[in-house]
């Protein structure tokens, strides 16, 4: 990823208004989806739909709000309080709603190709989620990256990419056993194809979580023995 990239989403910054426009365009999406779904089954829709169209609209109405402010200086205390830290607000709420609106339309996406005769389990989509929601987290904090981060902020960073690993994992390994589910290929026993794809999967959990316990141990302080006492005459 460009170092700079963080940098650029400051409102100073001459690249700014581009990705400011890029993400009302990306906000427009799952937005303009929820609306075409809601128009092609209705009155057949769930409240599903309302709450994405909602969710959207109040994220695109958010960013709005807040470029806004730059424009024409805040009344109220919060608001104040908002644009005297702009510089560092705006990248990371910028980068958040960029991947809310992604969550978003991937939600719509996913249901609707679960509709269509995949049978997603319940691992799968808590997996894609997780994968949508931890991709801007990731993004911000390598954006705010210090020169000499803390233990904590460097274990905490250490943490969130290897459960991206896990659930990367855990989603293509549960989307094949769903696809050889979908296609009726599945007898009385996994097949082995099946069988060596969750070992491979379990191979790369154990490998992610004894990796981050090393490093656990490696950023521990080290333990100061006290000085023996020599007793002897």
């Amino acid at each position: 990823m460009n170092p700079n990239y963080y940098d650029e989403h400051r409102p100073r910054h001459r690249r700014c208004a581009q990705y400011y426009r890029r993400t009302l365009a990306v906000g427009a999406v799952p937005l303009l989806l929820a609306v075409w779904l809601g128009t092609a089954y209705f009155p057949r829709i769930g409240p599903g739909l309302y709450a994405n169209a909602g969710l959207s609209l109040a994220g695109l109405l958010l960013l709005w709000s807040v470029r806004d402010m730059q424009a024409r200086p805040p009344v109220s205390r919060w608001g104040r309080w908002i644009a005297q830290r702009m510089d560092s607000i705006f990248p990371a709420l910028l980068i958040g709603l960029q991947g809310w609106f992604v969550l978003l339309a991937a939600v719509l996406i996913w249901n609707t190709v679960s509709e269509l005769g995949f049978t997603a389990g319940r691992m799968n989509t808590v997996a894609l989620m997780g994968i949508l929601l931890l991709a801007p987290i990731r993004r911000i904090l390598a954006g705010t990256e210090l020169q000499n981060p803390p233990p904590l902020r460097e274990l905490f960073t250490e943490a969130l990419g290897y459960l991206n690993a896990i659930l990367v994992t855990l989603f293509i390994a549960g989307f094949l056993t769903a696809l050889d589910q979908s296609q009726g290929t599945r007898t009385g026993e996994p097949p082995m194809g099946i069988i060596i794809v969750w070992m491979f999967a379990t191979l790369v959990i154990l490998t992610c979580i004894i990796l981050f316990l090393d490093h656990i141990v490696r950023k521990m302080p080290p333990m100061h023995r006290e000085e023996e006492i020599d007793t002897l005459d």
